[in-house]
C-alpha cells in the first residue's frame, strides 16, 4: 500500500473515531455500549481462531 493511501485512511479512521466518541459520551450510561463491544470482538475472535 502507498504510504499516501494509508495516511488517507488514517485520517478519515480518525475522524470516525471522534464522532464515535462524541456519540458514546451522550450515552448515559457509556460502559454498556464499551463491554458490548468487546464481547463481540471476543466472539469474532473466537470464531476466527475456530474456523481456520
Amino acid at each position: 500500500m502507498e504510504t499516501e493511501a494509508v495516511l488517507r485512511k488514517l485520517a478519515e479512521a480518525h475522524r470516525w473515531l471522534a464522532e464515535l466518541k462524541g456519540v458514546i459520551s451522550s450515552i448515559p450510561n457509556d460502559g454498556i455500549l464499551l463491554d458490548t463491544l468487546s464481547l463481540q470482538e471476543a466472539l469474532i475472535g473466537f470464531f476466527y481462531e475456530r474456523n481456520k
